[in-house]
């Protein structure tokens, strides 16, 4: 299967930030032949947080966008990550310009 992503770990940031309401932001384009549903899936040890999107297969960069909660039991993470991956078969996915902010309220 010809699936594709990203992953970028953050660790340092997010014990240093803690939990609480991030913001993810990226652009994407997809080639292939079906259009890709996209996950974008922050996980720790043990736990994980996701929200998916639709992109499509048209070749051309879309801006995609979601806040997204993050509640993990901060004394056992040793690991925090974002791992961006299509669930469909794509010829080609790229990436640009992410951006994962803490909003404060």
């Amino acid at each position: 299967e010809k699936k594709a992503g990203i992953a970028n770990v953050f660790t340092d940031a997010f014990l240093r930030h803690g939990n609480g309401k991030y913001r993810l932001s990226f652009e994407a384009r997809v080639c292939g032949e079906l259009a890709s549903s996209v996950t974008a899936r922050f996980l720790s040890n043990d736990q994980f947080v996701e929200a998916t999107f639709n992109v499509p297969n048209s070749g051309q960069w879309g801006k995609y966008e979601a806040d997204m909660e993050i509640d993990f039991d901060i004394p056992k993470t040793e690991l925090a990550a974002l791992k961006i991956v299509s669930k469909v078969p794509v010829d080609e996915m790229c990436f640009k310009n992410l951006s994962l902010v803490k909003v404060i309220e």
